[in-house]
């Protein structure tokens, strides 16, 4: 029962703070991300 509401918990305060980080980055669809072929991603490994 703790382990349980131990992971509960982290699981709440870890989305906290992730909705936090990227509350400024907009979703983009799948369509938007294959738009930029040719072009390097953020770990710099070619997109097709």
């Amino acid at each position: 029962m703790l382990s349980f509401l131990f992971h509960m918990i982290t699981g709440i305060i870890s989305g906290y703070i992730a909705s936090l980080l990227f509350k400024n980055d907009p979703i983009r669809t799948a369509g938007q991300i294959r738009s930029t072929t040719g072009k390097s991603n953020q770990s710099g490994s070619l997109i097709e």
